[in-house]
């Protein structure tokens, strides 16, 4: 919207030669006023927090009645958005929902341990997180162990399908042997020293010629190797041999 201003009559004939001059004001739109009004109104002061009883208290908002109305949902979101009550390192956001089994529960988007240590409401002998390397660092490999069979047998149930426990744990023990966190792909097999196990895994052939442009040996002692050669694996009844008299 523009509004516009003529030159009055003496001031045309103090300048007749020239053409008549537009004084021209651009006003701001919806979006720059209502931000201009929530600059002014609720940023400036307008929050007072009482330490004493730990509690915060929000100034009357005034507005002339002979003023424009505004939409004060969209000004009251993003005086909420712009306001941080509380905040701890590592979480963004958090949760309470009611899980199966286990009642209330806080979920959170992040994960500070020590913080919930803090916390006397929670019970921390019940605490868990898919943050695998997390739990490593906190509790240990062991419990990092439990956690990612946990996490599989999570994934698992989401679709009904029960998996044996020796498979799952077969899986951790290999991702967690070392003492770490290595990830079940073909970065982690990159790390294995065999390379018929690699090659079993997935992209054989690019495992294949690394192999043989490292001139790389495999002594046949983990059972996909045996089983990619037809060869009886090295455990249970392969373990040991039979002798006897003639």
């Amino acid at each position: 919207m523009q509004i516009s201003k003529q030159k009055t009559d003496e001031e045309n004939d103090n300048d007749s030669d020239d053409e008549d001059v537009n004084v021209v004001r651009t006003v701001t739109d919806d979006e720059e006023e209502f931000e201009s009004f929530f600059n002014e109104k609720l940023t400036s002061n307008a929050l007072n927090i009482d330490a004493k009883t730990n509690t915060f208290n929000l100034r009357p908002l005034k507005v002339d009645p002979s003023s424009r109305s505004f939409l004060m949902v969209g000004l009251v979101e993003k005086a909420a958005a712009s306001t941080v009550v509380s905040s701890k390192s590592g979480i963004t956001q958090a949760f309470i929902n009611k899980e199966d089994g286990r009642g209330l529960c806080l979920q959170t988007a992040g994960i500070n341990v020590h913080e919930m240590w803090e916390q006397s409401c929670l019970d921390h002998n019940r605490l868990s997180s898919n943050d695998i390397w997390a739990i490593r660092c906190t509790y240990g490999v062991e419990a990092a162990r439990m956690t990612i069979v946990d996490q599989i047998r999570g994934v698992f149930a989401v679709y009904g399908i029960s998996v044996d426990p020796r498979h799952l744990f077969l899986i951790s023990d290999y991702m967690t042997y070392d003492g770490g966190f290595k990830a079940m792909n073909r970065l982690g097999m990159a790390a294995d020293s065999s390379a018929f196990v690699q090659m079993s895994f997935e992209t054989t052939a690019a495992f294949m010629t690394e192999a043989a442009v490292t001139n790389a040996k495999d002594n046949l002692e983990s059972p996909s190797a045996n089983i990619v050669l037809g060869k009886p694996i090295r455990h249970g009844t392969g373990a040991f041999d039979c002798l006897f008299k003639g």
